[in-house]
């Protein structure tokens, strides 16, 4: 049998006070932060090419939408939520029914979120 291995996050958010948070509470949740990225060029580079199992992505990175990220994360069939102080109306068409948490959050609706989507993913080496 193989070992399960921690569920790998990409990471998206511009504030960088607010992405060291969220990889610290991923750290605490026992989850690994496979990849970061505070720019909408980098974090479309990574989900593009990166490797983990799901992602969470502010929608306001520096004035420009993240969601050209999210249209890859679907393409391969990764999946992801928003955090975001805005509300439900700066929402893509595309992704208007994608789980958003609304900023600011706790490490309870973060681990809550991450459940909903890893639930059916598979996580072993």
């Amino acid at each position: 049998m193989t070992p399960c291995r921690a569920p790998q996050i990409l990471v998206v958010e511009d504030e960088i006070l607010l992405s060291v948070a969220l990889e610290d509470m991923l750290l605490d949740l026992g989850m690994e932060v496979s990849g970061s990225a505070a720019r909408l060029d980098d974090a479309v580079r990574l989900a593009q090419n990166g490797t983990f199992d799901a992602a969470i992505l502010d929608i306001n990175l520096g004035g420009i939408e993240s969601f050209p990220v999210a249209d890859w994360l679907v393409a391969r069939g990764i999946p992801y939520m928003f955090v975001t102080g805005y509300g439900q109306a700066v929402m893509a068409p595309a992704h208007r029914l994608a789980l958003r948490l609304q900023k600011p959050y706790a490490v309870e609706q973060i681990a809550a979120g991450l459940r909903t989507l890893l639930k059916n993913r598979a996580l072993s080496t």
